[in-house]
């Protein structure tokens, strides 16, 4: 079972739930499987009403969002502890 599957029948019976498109949900699989971080927010910024519902579907969506912005900038910082150099600043 997929993982966007399995989150839409575990909040299937949400009073909230938006509809999504068949092709919206194989997209956000697709990414996900793939684990292309870059791909799934530039999903999220191009198709923003995944992301707008006040169903569980859109709240896991924009939290995977977050999550997934905190961990680039982490990477793009060099990760935790590492120390900042002159030339690391820029």
């Amino acid at each position: 079972m997929s993982i966007v599957t399995a989150l839409l029948l575990v909040h299937s019976t949400d009073a909230a739930a938006q509809d999504y498109s068949l092709d919206q949900l194989l997209r956000i699989e697709s990414l996900i499987l793939s684990k292309d971080a870059n791909g799934l927010l530039r999903y999220f910024r191009e198709n923003p009403e995944v992301l707008a519902g006040n169903d569980s579907f859109a709240q896991e969506m924009r939290s995977l969002q977050f999550q997934l912005e905190r961990e680039l900038r982490t990477q793009f910082r060099g990760g935790p502890g590492r120390q900042r150099t002159a030339s690391s600043q820029y």
